[in-house]
């Protein structure tokens, strides 16, 4: 069964290739037709067809690009639809690489350049990329051998992945974000909270920081946690 790409952007592009470069089949769209035109022209052999009730279920993985929304009405005929990120290829093509992952409401984008730039210090195979500039699965496309990953990622990126596993999870902050995206606060959360590593040598960092954040640090499913602050000195690192 071949996949299937929703979107051509950066991310959606991204996807495409490491399909490709596979030599997996697949199908793509996007909704606005310059950037339909502009991806069919740059790329080769692309298949261009609209997703619909007709066809949905001759596809085996439907990707969608973070600028689309799971509450769309155009997925409301659609209630068996299993949708992936970008972040889910992604991952599953991840070896042994280390990865530092950031999410938050702000700071993501500098906290995860910040990181970026002295991980490069030591380490010149550094990739830094996710939702800050660089797609996340051109680290896999590019001819280069990273030893280690620094990735910003969004609820949105972050909303259909399972037992993600980076060596180092860093939740920033939260505050009430994107609700014209999800049902209710709770589930811009939990989206949140599937950065979390369940294995027990790994590490997760939390702000104590705000009310949403000293939630999740307190929760007792979450392990091996460090808690930061600006405020309290008690902190684990402050």
């Amino acid at each position: 069964m071949p996949d299937y790409v929703y979107g051509l952007n950066k991310s959606g592009i991204s996807v495409i290739k490491l399909l490709s470069k596979q030599k997996k089949a697949f199908d793509c769209w996007d909704d606005n037709k310059k950037i339909r035109d502009s991806a069919n022209k740059n790329l080769t052999k692309l298949n261009l067809k609209k997703l619909d009730k007709k066809n949905i279920k001759k596809y085996n993985n439907i990707y969608l690009t973070p600028g689309i929304s799971l509450l769309e009405k155009r997925f409301a005929n659609f209630p068996n639809l299993k949708v992936k990120r970008d972040l889910n290829i992604y991952y599953q093509n991840i070896k042994n690489e280390k990865i530092v992952a950031i999410t938050g409401t702000n700071g993501k984008s500098t906290t995860t350049k910040l990181i970026g730039d002295i991980l490069k210090k030591k380490y010149k195979n550094t990739f830094v990329g996710g939702n800050i500039g660089y797609a996340l699965c051109n680290s896999i496309v590019d001819n280069i051998k990273y030893s280690h990953h620094v990735i910003e990622l969004s609820s949105f990126q972050l909303e259909t992945i399972k037992n993600f596993e980076p060596k180092i999870s860093i939740l920033l902050n939260l505050s009430r974000d994107h609700l014209n995206r999800y049902k209710s606060l709770k589930t811009y959360i939990s989206a949140k909270k599937n950065i979390f590593n369940k294995k027990s040598k790994n590490i997760n960092l939390i702000s104590l920081d705000d009310e949403y954040s000293k939630r999740i640090f307190y929760n007792k499913k979450i392990n091996n946690k460090i808690f930061f602050s600006v405020k309290n000195v008690q902190a684990d690192i402050y």
